[in-house]
């Protein structure tokens, strides 16, 4: 593995014979939306905050010196990483040899034209990350002892172990070893009733469960209750995550539920 590698979900670009220039744009931080509003007759304007826009990459690459011919065959090859079988721009995971452990989720954003020149092939790739974080190559339920995460990883590796049985009020610690807020998404399995699961200062909850299982993604907005949508039965808001640690309420009567998260880490 090198610093300079470049992976297309889990292809290294490299191996294809594609060098990828050091020159290439890897932005530090996305371009913001600034949202303001000017009022008549007042200096400067009302600043409502701001959010990330999408972010921008531009690879450039370099193919190996060969025939126009083999080299057009290679290039057909290569654009088959970002499209799927009807010719479209499909998302993928971009990960780079300087941080293996984290990915963004891109899509190729615009025409490649390709120089050719002594036969060598240059070109610069425009892709675009619509979610503009970068994410943990594994979700935080399978960071285990033995489980394929580069060991220069800065995560806490008890993370993984997040299932617990709750029988009755009790509270416990979750990480969330990104650097940025995310969705608390969690299962519930089991019994009990007013069951409420509150963390910093929001409190999700449910009436009743009756040897059930209740599947809350935060990502997606989404309730499950036995594998069908429900959000009729949950009240509350939904939960998030502060970067670092957690403390995780549970309350209830005649509990006997088993709670385990399933997060994915967040990066600027």
């Amino acid at each position: 593995m090198s610093e300079a590698s470049v992976w297309i979900d889990n292809t290294e670009l490299q191996s294809l014979g594609v060098t990828v220039k050091l020159d290439s744009s890897e932005p530090m931080l996305p371009e913001f939306r600034t949202n303001t509003v000017t009022v008549p007759g007042r200096h400067g304007a009302y600043d409502f905050g701001a959010y990330m826009d999408v972010r921008q990459f531009a690879l450039n690459c370099v193919l190996p010196r060969k025939s126009y011919t083999d080299q057009k065959a290679q290039i057909r090859q290569f654009v088959r990483l970002f499209v799927d079988d009807y010719g479209r721009p499909k998302t993928v995971k971009l990960r780079f040899g300087d941080e293996p452990d984290k990915y963004y989720d891109v899509k190729v954003s615009g025409g490649v034209p390709v120089e050719r020149l002594a036969n060598l092939g240059f070109f610069t790739l425009p892709l675009v990350a619509h979610d503009p974080l970068a994410k943990f190559i594994v979700p935080s339920n399978d960071i285990i002892m033995d489980s394929n995460v580069p060991i220069l990883s800065d995560v806490i590796w008890e993370t993984g172990l997040g299932s617990r049985r709750v029988t009755g009020p009790t509270s416990f610690k979750v990480i969330n070893n990104g650097t940025v807020s995310i969705p608390f998404s969690f299962r519930l399995e089991g019994r009990g009733e007013l069951i409420s699961v509150s963390i910093n200062g929001r409190t999700l909850s449910v009436k009743n469960l009756s040897n059930e299982v209740v599947e809350i993604d935060g990502d997606t907005f989404v309730i499950k209750f036995n594998g069908n949508t429900d959000m009729t039965r949950m009240t509350g808001s939904f939960l998030e995550l502060s970067p670092g640690e957690n403390t995780v309420s549970v309350n209830g009567y005649r509990l006997d539920v088993r709670i385990g998260e399933r997060l994915v880490y967040k990066y600027l």
